[in-house]
């Protein structure tokens, strides 16, 4: 189907300038503008990142089609962009996951998932291994608050308890000895 602005070929190239002019594209917007069904315009874009491949500037460049409305009842918007402006460098993760370890504010059993997906979301496939090989020692010389406890549900109750402008009573116990109570 050529639809309503020429031909296959006019939508291939309009759709990747805008890419490369930066605009973010919604499969919507695109098959109401070119008059063609989404899936056209799926395969389009599947088309375009096949072209990246090919000229091997998915690898040499970082460039690749992100979708980047993450909620799955909101309709996409693809955009080109470079990984490097997607993910962290590995000096700026290493520094948050340095600062959150040395903060000593979560056991061990709640600060490895948090940093391990920290990891996998932040940090491009090719430099996690690296970063993971890094924090070997940070990981074993990590040491957690004394009192053991998960706390990121207790923070997030807290968190829910401030915005909702609602009293808060916490008793905690001292290191030497006896309890405290705060309202």
């Amino acid at each position: 189907m050529v639809g309503k602005t020429g031909t296959k070929q006019d939508r291939l190239l309009g759709i990747y300038t805008a890419l490369i002019n930066g605009e973010a594209l919604s499969l919507e917007e695109c098959a109401q503008k070119y008059g063609v069904s989404e899936k056209s315009i799926k395969r389009d874009f599947e088309q375009i990142e096949l072209f990246l491949s090919d000229y091997n500037l998915e690898k040499t460049d970082n460039y690749e089609i992100v979708n980047t409305v993450e909620s799955r009842r909101d309709k996409g918007q693809f955009q080109l962009m470079n990984a490097e402006n997607k993910y962290m460098s590995k000096a700026e993760i290493l520094s948050v996951v340095k600062i959150l370890m040395d903060s000593r504010g979560l056991a061990q059993t709640e600060m490895g998932p948090i940093v391990e997906k920290l990891i996998a979301s932040s940090v491009s496939v090719n430099d996690q291994r690296f970063i993971r090989n890094l924090l070997l020692n940070e990981w074993y010389n990590y040491v957690e608050p004394n009192h053991q406890q998960p706390i990121l549900e207790h923070l997030l109750d807290i968190s829910k308890a401030i915005k909702e402008q609602r009293i808060i009573e916490l008793t905690y116990g001292k290191s030497s000895g006896g309890s405290v109570e705060r309202i």
